[in-house]
């Protein structure tokens, strides 16, 4: 099997559990790191790659529906969710028929997840490096 193969055959729901796995065995205790940063937004860009994520998943079970039905005891449940997954399924791939649009989200969440590991003071990092008693 070639190496594209098995990327296409793969949920991409998985994909973001397991990059979200690979990010939790950081040890944030050690360091003065905080998970998933300090800043805002950068959160906010993580809370709606993953959610994306999740629904992703419902989008690509097709027997999601019957374990909420049955846990719950309303079949109903199963029904609804499954008249929706086509829906979704249309809006999360824009319509292109493609996963392309679910890979891209899965980039912004590596990318986000990535960036909350940059220290928070990487201004300080980025100022030209002077040597004590020197002059500029």
């Amino acid at each position: 099997m070639r190496p594209e193969m098995v990327v296409e055959s793969l949920p991409v729901a998985f994909l973001f559990v397991t990059v979200f796995c690979g990010y939790l065995f950081i040890a944030f205790e050690e360091g003065r790191m905080v998970p998933f940063g300090q800043r805002a937004w950068l959160r906010a860009v993580i809370w709606i790659a993953a959610c994306y994520g999740v629904l992703a998943a419902i989008v690509e079970t097709p027997g999601f529906g019957a374990l909420p039905a049955r846990m719950l005891g309303m079949p109903w449940i199963a029904s609804t969710i499954a008249a929706f997954q086509p829906l979704l399924a249309a809006i999360f791939d824009l319509g292109t028929g493609s996963m392309m649009p679910a890979y891209a989200m899965l980039a912004v969440f590596v990318a986000a997840l990535s960036a909350s590991l940059l220290p928070q003071d990487i201004a300080r990092l980025a100022a030209p490096f002077m040597l004590r008693g020197s002059r500029h």
